[in-house]
């Protein structure tokens, strides 16, 4: 069935808790773990998401249940969480739904825009063999590298905070000069902290940052680099 809908590859596991910073960190202790996507705020399925890779094809989704329990995933969660379904990737999200209307499929929730996959669409399917699966548009165009040149210029109050945002993660470990706020150059900068840091910076300017930076965003400067292009657009 899959191969007739044209999977091209499994893009994750998806797994839910309700303890996301517990259940992220547990992951990222892990051999080779290290950031794809995120981590971030779902408003299209109400979930907090990590994505998180180990090196080869495997990609976990984490997908936490916010504090007020509204989310789609508070059924799975309250059951135990943990592995939820599989998200299989397709080059034509139409043409797939199509055939696995076709297929014996019942489609749970329709194709739509999603915000922890950069916009791309993602439908949710149940199949008599197979329960509940997602399927989300391959990538098609990647997204062009962040310049992570800071802007001319940049507004005072935007610079006091991402460096209070640094300061409050890496509190004595940071360098003088912020030019030397990297992750070679700054101790304890790892997967984690790093998560960590995206979710005080989004915090603190009430920003989102999109997830094709995130994987980039390994300075100082690349984060204002990339405030100032948020701001700018």
């Amino acid at each position: 069935m899959f191969a007739e809908i044209g999977v091209l590859w499994v893009d994750h596991v998806a797994i839910t808790t309700d303890r996301f910073h517990d259940t992220a960190r547990h992951y990222l202790a892990m051999p080779n773990a290290r950031i794809l996507r995120g981590p971030g705020w779902n408003a299209a399925q109400k979930v907090h998401f990590l994505f998180v890779g180990f090196g080869g094809d495997l990609c976990v989704g984490i997908r936490g249940l916010p504090q007020d329990g509204d989310s789609p995933i508070a059924a799975h969660v309250a059951g135990g969480g943990g592995a939820s379904h599989l998200c299989h990737a397709v080059a034509d999200l139409d043409a797939a739904l199509a055939i696995a209307g076709r297929s014996g499929c019942h489609i749970v929730a329709p194709a739509k825009p999603d915000d922890a996959c950069d916009g791309r669409r993602v439908a949710f399917l149940k199949h008599p063999a197979h329960g509940l699966f997602e399927l989300v548009e391959a990538y098609g165009t990647l997204a062009p590298p962040l310049d992570a040149t800071p802007a001319a210029g940049a507004d005072p109050d935007t610079v006091q905070a991402l460096q209070d945002a640094f300061a409050s993660i890496f509190a004595g470990a940071l360098p003088t000069d912020p030019a030397h706020w990297r992750a070679d150059q700054v101790d304890r900068w790892d997967s984690l902290q790093h998560m960590r840091l995206i979710m005080e910076v989004e915090r603190r300017l009430d920003v989102t940052l999109p997830s094709y930076m995130l994987g980039e965003l390994r300075s100082y400067d690349a984060f204002l680099a990339a405030i100032g292009d948020i701001s700018d657009g």
